[in-house]
């Protein structure tokens, strides 16, 4: 007999994976990812937040090195007479940001900006469509990075400049929601004002650390505020018109829902320019501001407006609590 009739007949077979083996492998994994998935979004989540808190940090540092070198901080921005630029009415000139770009590693492109013409020339577009990572904390609804304003001089049909993006403006004072400092007012409480609010008319100028009476420590100087809705009404940085590189607390819970569609269709006292300068962030549930003596801290969105509308101002002769 060969050795190939004493092999069995019948060799047992090694089938794959059985169905219900498959079936319990996916549960695993799916249990693992649900396991995972909250992990990883709150890292990301906590990576967001030190990554704003950082830019923040950065903008109160240039702001203490523009006062050591002027004697002052920076204007909000300057109101100057009505103008023309490209045919079209504006007062659209330095603000607060354009104002610090020596002082955060933007020497160039502060060079390139023309103070003796306004921020819609020609000449002023580098400054205008200026990427400038300080000035964007992390948000999905920042892309592009430039967009056209809903409202100003740079909305006009005719012109339709866009501008640079952001997520920080300043803090221009508290306000009761229909009056506010960054354009003339002459109804504007001025205990009322913050540390960067608009000059150049009435009385105002700009403001130094002998002006923040009611203590640096607890007086806000620059904000977070996006809008999820309506992006036209984004931060845009270089932009000098109202309210697009400054904000007002107003006591208003409204204000702090980072969507300008919801804030606007909740009405209040105002209607929508309490909107307008509104403060909202990418994180869930929290608002970071930089401190007038430049720290940084974060604030619930359901935080008391009271004492917010108090650290606003720089001489409302407030107890802070």
């Amino acid at each position: 007999m060969s050795t190939r009739d004493l092999r069995p007949k019948n060799r047992p077979t090694h089938g794959g994976v059985t169905l219900v083996e498959l079936l319990i492998v996916v549960a695993i994994l799916a249990t693992l990812i649900a396991l995972l998935l909250p992990a990883v979004q709150s890292a990301r989540e906590a990576a967001r937040v030190t990554d704003c808190k950082s830019k923040l940090k950065q903008i109160a540092v240039g702001l203490h090195q523009y006062h050591g070198a002027r004697g002052h901080f920076p204007a909000g921005m300057i109101i100057r007479k009505e103008g023309l630029c490209n045919g079209f009415a504006t007062q659209d000139g330095l603000n607060w940001a354009i104002a610090i770009l020596p002082y955060i590693e933007e020497l160039e492109l502060w060079r390139s900006y023309d103070d003796a013409q306004y921020n819609e020339a020609v000449s002023n577009s580098t400054v205008r469509l200026g990427r400038v990572k300080i000035y964007r904390c992390a948000a999905p609804d920042l892309e592009p990075t430039e967009r056209v304003p809903a409202l100003g001089p740079a909305a006009v049909d005719m012109l339709n400049l866009p501008y640079a993006v952001g997520t920080y403006r300043g803090v221009s004072g508290r306000s009761p929601g229909i009056a506010f400092l960054d354009s003339p007012s002459a109804i504007y409480p001025k205990q009322y004002r913050g540390v960067l609010h608009a000059v150049d008319f009435l009385t105002y100028i700009p403001e130094r650390f002998g002006t923040i009476r009611d203590g640096s420590s607890m007086t806000l100087m620059v904000g977070e505020s996006v809008t999820s809705t309506n992006l036209g009404m984004q931060t845009m940085w270089p932009y000098s018109y109202a309210y697009y590189s400054l904000s007002a607390i107003t006591e208003q819970p409204r204000t702090l829902l980072g969507d300008y569609d919801a804030c606007v269709e909740q009405g209040g006292t105002g209607g929508a320019a309490p909107c307008q300068r509104g403060w909202g962030s990418a994180h869930h549930g929290l608002i970071n501001f930089a401190i007038a003596d430049g720290s940084v801290k974060s604030f619930s969105t359901v935080a008391d407006l009271r004492t917010l509308a108090r650290m606003a101002t720089i001489d409302g002769g407030e107890t802070h609590q």
